[in-house]
């Protein structure tokens, strides 16, 4: 019994003197602990910040997950999906901060990044900050204020001009159109309708797309899983680097199977050094393979992303442009046949180097080509050896 009492006595004594603690905040933050509590054991200090971080667990808002599909979500572990949930209910209903279950810095960093991985497209938030509480040297609470461009009614706004662009944009797919045709149209759509340009405004985020018609690559990124979710497919938005440079491109996943999407590098603008006007579709980088996509990209993500190796929906492989054996008939003919239907370009590719140097020889230096596509005055063509690529202009 007396144990009993005397445990309970402490312990009421301990909540009391963790609320007491608390009103002095900001003092113990600004000058350090007052001699009297440095005296305290670091057993005690734990408990009694453990106890002042599970009061202010109530305050966090209990909200509900709405991004259980997402491709980021689901790299998090529980604890941080509940941050995940908090900061995205946060950001769509236009709050001014909220308490977060977490006083990791680290863990709201990657949480946010993650968010915004996941939703390409929220384009009125540029950052955060955040606010910590502590007491006796324990983080016991921390605070997410997010970072906004527009008011909550610009906001509106701008999203109702968004979507009357794309309802345009989308009219050319239907939900019944297989996995490959969406992200080939999306794909396509962007290239076509967006110029690359560094000057371009709110070039971060999809109002340069879809209100302003040029943008640079994290617009492109942010557009691109912004269309893949509209038509109610998974798409994650990737960061890291690319040529030297910052970069950002997509994961995309197309009949349960992942690739990568790098819309920009599909502008041939963007990596020509030409100064010719003309802009064509580089299917490339459509739906690459990990071992594709690490030549030239390197991601940064705080999350682990997947090996790609699928290649069935893959642009090459799906419209019959891949060849893994040196079959010059199967080659010419599949030149010669869009000479004939009127196209202005095809590109075809090799299955490895030694194979693709073997095709240009015998289309290219010898000649050959001529033989096939009769009429054909000139040969122009654009080398991409790394990917194993020709493309033929007529």
């Amino acid at each position: 019994m007396i144990n009993r009492n005397r445990g309970g006595h402490r312990s009421g004594w301990r909540k009391i003197f963790a609320i007491n603690l608390i009103i002095l905040l900001c003092t113990l933050t600004a000058c350090g602990i007052p001699e009297g509590i440095k005296g305290i054991s670091a057993g005690i200090r734990d408990e009694l910040a453990q106890e002042a971080r599970e009061a202010n667990a109530n305050k966090v808002r209990n909200v509900e997950s709405v991004s259980t599909e997402c491709y980021g979500y689901n790299q998090l572990d529980s604890e941080e999906q509940q941050v995940y949930d908090e900061i995205y209910d946060c950001i769509m209903n236009h709050l001014d901060k909220v308490d977060v279950s977490t006083t990791d810095t680290d863990v709201l960093f990657k949480v946010f990044s993650t968010v915004m991985a996941d939703h390409g497209g929220i384009f009125w938030v540029t950052g955060y900050q955040y606010n910590t509480y502590s007491l006796l040297g324990r983080v016991t609470s921390m605070e997410f204020e997010p970072n906004y461009t527009y008011s909550q009614e610009e906001v509106l706004q701008l999203q109702q001009q968004i979507d009357e662009v794309v309802l345009g944009w989308m009219s050319g797919i239907s939900a019944g159109d297989s996995d490959y045709d969406k992200a080939k149209y999306i794909f396509e759509t962007l290239i076509q309708n967006v110029d690359y340009d560094l000057n371009s405004e709110n070039n971060q985020n999809i109002l340069s797309v879809f209100l302003g018609g040029s943008t640079v690559c994290q617009g492109y990124a942010c557009a691109t899983q912004y269309l893949f979710n509209y038509l109610g497919m998974n798409s994650m938005i990737v960061t890291g680097v690319a040529g030297e440079e910052a970069h950002a491109w997509n994961l995309v996943q197309l009949d349960g199977q992942y690739y990568y999407m790098d819309t920009t590098w599909g502008n041939s603008k963007y990596l020509s050094e030409e100064n010719s006007d003309a802009k064509y579709i580089n299917y490339a980088f459509m739906a690459c393979t990990s071992q594709e996509m690490d030549r030239t990209h390197e991601s940064q993500m705080q999350i682990e992303l997947p090996e790609a190796t699928a290649t069935e929906d893959d642009y090459f492989h799906r419209e019959g442009l891949y060849f893994s054996e040196y079959d010059k008939d199967a080659i010419g003919e599949t030149v010669a046949s869009a000479w004939y239907r009127g196209m202005d370009r095809i590109s075809i590719k090799m299955g490895n180097a030694d194979l693709y140097q073997r095709v240009k020889q015998y289309m290219v230096d010898d000649g050959a080509i001529f033989d096939w596509c009769v009429g054909l005055r000139s040969i122009n063509y654009i080398e991409n050896a790394q990917e194993c690529i020709l493309n033929f202009q007529f």
